[in-house]
């Protein structure tokens, strides 16, 4: 369950239209608005979905929905996650959704996948915690591990749980 976790991570660090992603779709064009500046209101911004597919992003003014379509359930199930900027409560109807407060301020990655995303979207610096930091390459990241400000919170199955939640990322 890492890819929600990414796709989340770019949402909420950079740019987002409310696109359905399904299934076998082409590449979408970007619409002819995205040109043009933005305005300056409290609404998100949106984001441009070229390849990604099974799930949607719904942009309301103050904050973004994500649903990702799970079918490896056994029956279709959809995670649904809110991304709300710091001190803007969790709108009525949502009390099901998992809340992600943005801009990110602390994370963790599980892999060098994730942190390779992370560097892209210019927040590797927020990286808190890694799955295993014995191959990681990322210069922030391995001075992180030195210094202490980042750790080593295990993988998968051996995931050290209380640290995780005692690290709030």
């Amino acid at each position: 369950m890492h890819a929600p976790l990414c796709l989340i991570l770019l949402f909420s660090c950079g740019r987002s239209d409310r696109r359905i992603a399904e299934p076998g779709a082409a590449p979408a064009a970007a619409p002819a608005s995205e040109s043009a500046p933005a305005p300056a209101a409290a609404t998100p911004a949106k984001s441009r979905i070229r390849y990604a597919r099974n799930f949607t992003i719904d942009y309301f003014d103050r904050y973004k929905e994500v649903k990702i379509l799970n079918h490896s359930a056994a029956s279709p199930d959809t995670l649904d996650f809110l991304l709300l900027p710091a001190g803007v409560p969790v709108p009525e109807g949502h009390a099901q959704a998992q809340v992600i407060r943005i801009p990110v301020q602390s994370m963790i990655a599980s892999g060098s996948t994730q942190i390779a995303q992370a560097d892209f979207a210019g927040v590797a610096n927020r990286i808190s915690g890694v799955g295993n930091g014995q191959y990681v390459v990322n210069p922030l990241v391995r001075e992180g591990l030195r210094s202490g400000r980042v750790r080593q919170v295990g993988l998968e199955s051996d995931l050290n749980n209380e640290l995780v939640i005692s690290m709030r990322p």
